[in-house]
């Protein structure tokens, strides 16, 4: 028989779980109503084609292709008076979100040097990884370099990660299916993500795709972890700016490493990473140099840096206040690093500013065809106009 004490507790108990499933409920009602059209976004997740690698961490499953299967696969033969180029990147030289081989920034500007060289004169390899940062780019070019002797390298950089994942603020593994996981000093990003049933899983997938009222206090949730991690956000208003319909946000992966980038005040973990970038772009310089081989970067901006738009909204919606950060920080300060090693280099913030605030549509998380066009052709530009390239 169960005890009155027993049952107090159940009557609590279930007492709260109703009052929970009523606020969501009233939530749900009152946010789709401001948004009367509705939307739903889209998950999406790392295919299983990774492997554990001792140095690079993960790589391509199949390791000749690291691309995907249509790319040239590395040979070790060099062709006759052939200029050989190693392309390295990270998601962006990868051309992730279905943009496909032929749209992508390397294979445009492969394709227009094509047509300026005689047959067998060009030799690109792609070397773009989701994920990689100068940290594996380095031990790909030790791994590469000397066997496969590249006249030219060129790295694209992101101003978004590759900074926290040099550092390891940012940590990524592979697990036993091939897909990748993140942590942020040794936070997940998506808490219990990798503990979870899969049937737990998919129905927190279900409800963040479907459910405003998920996202909608999710973000809240989010802000109390980004001031647990040191965010300089400011919370005097609590309630403004979370609106359930479609932003600029919706496809930009705000994180807190992200944001402390900007952070005027920079943290001691920002700045050991940035340590960490100086010093490894240092050994990709020897390493070069060694080699006999030119080194180009290109760095692609934060979508938060060039869209005034996205940032705006970044700034309602997260409660930042706009005069702790400066947008500029993350390239000024890499392109410090760059020339103090004197480094060729291409920085695509100010283009990228100028099309966006002249109408171009340039990024959907990463980069549109659009956005692989404009690259593309700023790049080619720059190659050209440094001789490094015809």
């Amino acid at each position: 028989m169960i005890s009155k004490r027993a049952k107090d507790y159940l009557f609590s108990l279930l007492s709260i779980v109703a009052v929970l499933a009523l606020v969501g409920l009233i939530s749900e009602i009152v946010l789709r109503a401001q948004d009367p059209q509705g939307f739903k976004i889209s998950l999406f997740g790392s295919k299983g084609n990774y492997v554990d690698d001792e140095v690079l961490g993960w790589r391509p499953v199949q390791e000749q292709y690291f691309w995907h299967e249509s790319t040239r696969p590395l040979v070790l033969q060099k062709s006759e008076n052939a200029i050989r180029v190693f392309a390295m990147g990270d998601s962006f030289t990868k051309a992730h979100g279905g943009i496909g081989r032929e749209n992508s920034f390397y294979h445009l500007i492969e394709q227009r040097l094509e047509q300026r060289c005689q047959p067998g004169e060009l030799e690109v390899f792609h070397f773009g990884v989701s994920g990689y940062c100068q940290r594996q780019q380095q031990a790909l070019i030790e791994r590469f370099g000397s066997e496969y002797s590249p006249d030219l390298v060129i790295i694209q950089a992101y101003l978004g990660n590759d900074v926290g994942e040099n550092g390891e603020l940012i940590i990524r593994r592979v697990d036993s299916e091939g897909k990748w996981h993140n942590s942020y000093q040794g936070q997940s990003e998506q808490p219990n993500q990798e503990r979870v049933e899969p049937a737990t899983k998919r129905l927190a997938d279900f409800l963040y795709v479907h459910s405003y009222a998920t996202r909608f206090y999710g973000r809240r949730l989010k802000i109390i972890w980004w001031k647990i991690n040191g965010i300089p956000i400011e919370v005097k208003h609590p309630g403004r700016g979370h609106q359930p319909k479609p932003t600029a946000l919706d496809s930009i992966n705000v994180s807190p490493h992200i944001l402390q980038l900007m952070n005027r005040d920079v943290p001691q973990p920002i700045e050991l990473a940035w340590e960490r970038t100086d010093s490894l772009i240092g050994q990709i310089q020897r390493t070069a140099q060694a080699m006999d081989c030119g080194l180009f970067f290109i760095l692609v901006p934060q979508e938060l840096q060039v869209n005034h738009d996205a940032w705006r909204e970044a700034v309602e919606s997260f409660h930042l206040d706009q005069a702790l950060f400066d947008r500029e920080l993350p390239n000024a300060r890499f392109i410090r690093i760059l020339e103090q090693h004197q480094i060729d280099y291409l920085d695509l913030t100010p283009i990228f500013r100028r099309l966006i605030e002249n109408g171009s549509d340039l990024y959907d998380g990463h980069f549109n065809a659009e956005g692989h066009r404009a690259t593309a052709e700023a790049t080619l530009e720059a190659l050209s106009a440094s001789g490094m390239l015809p």
